[in-house]
Parts: C-alpha cells; sequence; structure tokens
C-alpha cells in the first residue's frame, strides 16, 4: 500500500514542484522519476528515506508526510507570489 499508492502520489507531487521550480523544463515522465537535482538537498535525503526496507515502514511513511508538508508549503508560497505578481502588474 505504501508504495503503491502513497509513493505514486508523493512522486506527482514532487514532479510538480520540480516542475515549478523549473518553468516545466523539467518532465518526470512516465515512470515519476525525478533527477537529484531538480530537488533542494534536504529534500532528495528525504525521498531516499522514502525507500526503507520493511523493518523502517513508519519511518519511510513519516518521511513521506514530511515532503508532502514542505511541497504543500511550498506551493502556497510560490502561488502568492504568482498572484502578488499578477496583481501588480495588471
Amino acid at each position: 500500500m505504501l508504495d503503491e499508492v502513497v509513493r505514486a502520489e508523493l512522486m506527482k507531487m514532487l514532479g510538480w514542484h520540480a516542475g515549478v521550480q523549473t518553468g516545466f523544463l523539467m518532465q518526470p515522465g512516465q515512470a515519476r522519476q525525478i533527477p537529484q537535482r531538480c530537488l533542494a538537498p534536504e529534500w532528495w535525503d528525504l525521498l531516499r528515506a522514502t525507500y526503507a526496507g520493511a523493518e523502517h515502514t513508519w519511518d519511510a511513511l513519516f518521511a513521506m508526510g514530511e515532503l508532502f508538508r514542505m511541497a504543500a508549503w511550498a506551493s502556497q508560497i510560490t502561488s502568492a507570489s504568482t498572484t502578488r505578481r499578477a496583481t501588480t502588474t495588471a
């Protein structure tokens, strides 16, 4: 369940985040592979922590939750700055 459901949605969200950060020059593709250069080092470390063995499943789940939280926070900041730019140029 963790890999089939949660990881799939996490990779989709990180793909969108990487796209926004690179002006959508980076496309994760069907496999949802995200190059290391598209994520900040702390994000990459957390992503690597989500690939823990069976004995560390809870740690992997908590790392995924942290990445979801960080991506959501980053999207709020990006959205707010985009809205601010649109209203000042109009």
